[in-house]
């Protein structure tokens, strides 16, 4: 796949090199991008998930294990060649997650593949879907996270991070990569720079055929 720079979806910092991240996934609704997930705390690897050094909260294993049980009931879906790759992405990581990071691990996996590897592969871009509406996931630094969600200690932590950036005009979407010409670019090192409403795009040019 190559390795991918990521930026935080809240002030652009780069994510590469700190000590802890933080990922959102986000649902659609009739009123924007909403979180659907605890936040989920690691260390950015480059490769479009997180290393998982250390056991999740407690909440992130409850809602890891409800995603894969929406599944077996045919409420979560998503192309069946990217649940494969995933699993077996999930499977091959290195260094190995942590125990009780196997199941959140895959699910991040399954949402690179789909809304990063089907743009490069030419498999058409269907997302993840929970109850029919597409689900997408996006990075923020862990500190700038904690600091915004600190200010709201009444409100569950994702949901203070999403309505601190709409009030701002900068929702929380999800990560897009756009502009990807073949899996020649993909396996270039580009940049997730900040788009639009709050999401992320993919930046750069391919390299030539050439090359």
């Amino acid at each position: 796949m190559g390795f991918y720079d990521v930026t935080c979806a809240l002030s652009g910092v780069m994510l590469m090199g700190l000590p802890r991240s933080v990922v959102l996934v986000v649902g659609e609704s009739d009123t924007g991008w909403g979180a659907v997930s605890p936040p989920i705390r690691g260390i950015y690897n480059r490769l479009g998930t997180l290393d998982f050094k250390e056991r999740p909260d407690p909440e992130v294993e409850r809602w890891a294990r409800e995603m894969l049980d929406a599944r077996t009931r045919g409420r979560l879906t998503a192309p069946d060649e990217y649940w494969d790759m995933a699993e077996q992405s999930a499977a091959d990581a290195y260094p190995p997650p942590a125990p009780g990071a196997e199941d959140t691990c895959s699910l991040l996996h399954l949402f690179d593949r789909v809304m990063v590897h089907s743009a490069i592969d030419g498999f058409p871009a269907e997302p993840v879907r929970l109850d029919g509406r597409a689900l997408g996931y996006n990075f923020i630094s862990a500190p700038i996270f904690d600091a915004i969600a600190s200010q709201s200690p009444d409100v569950a932590p994702a949901e203070a991070v999403i309505a601190w950036s709409r009030q701002r005009g900068t929702p929380i979407g999800p990560v897009r990569m756009t502009d990807i010409g073949s899996t020649r670019c993909a396996r270039s090192r580009r940049v997730w720079r900040p788009h639009a409403r709050g999401s992320r795009t993919f930046r750069g040019s391919c390299p030539s055929s050439s090359n």
